[in-house]
């Protein structure tokens, strides 16, 4: 006589034949629907505490920029410091150049119209921003 046995991923090698009982097919596969769902609710359960969980890690950082400043070594601020300051002097730097061509623009295009009064009260106010 064989046996069929389903729903068991391992089966140990030697089966004895009194522990097996007969299992009618829709009863089985209605246990194993029902332990499916009950499965699927648990992991459903476990992704939506995680998901709770970081949402309430992401509600309790604040929007200020420096809340972690005093986490930081002295040498890792100096560090950052440079490094924001040579962009800013990188950014300083093109926003003249910009501002230069721009003046050389005005320039030319004054001298090709011959309105060179008009050219000097603009230079004179750029100068004035400079400073």
């Amino acid at each position: 006589m064989d046996t069929c046995v389903r729903g068991f991923s391992y089966m140990p090698e030697k089966l004895e034949a009194t522990n097996l009982k007969y299992v009618d097919n829709e009863a089985l596969e209605q246990t194993w629907k029902s332990s499916r769902r009950e499965r699927k609710k648990q992991q459903e359960q476990k992704i939506w505490e995680e998901f709770v969980k970081e949402q309430d890690i992401i509600n309790s950082v604040s929007d200020d920029p420096y809340q972690f400043i005093n986490q930081l070594s002295e040498d890792k601020i100096k560090e950052l410091l440079e490094a924001e300051l040579e962009a800013m002097r990188m950014e300083r730097k093109a926003n003249a150049e910009i501002e230069e061509l721009k003046q050389k623009e005005i320039l030319e295009n004054s001298i090709e119209t011959g309105n060179m009064e008009e050219t000097s009260d603009t230079h004179h106010v750029v100068l004035k921003m400079r400073c």
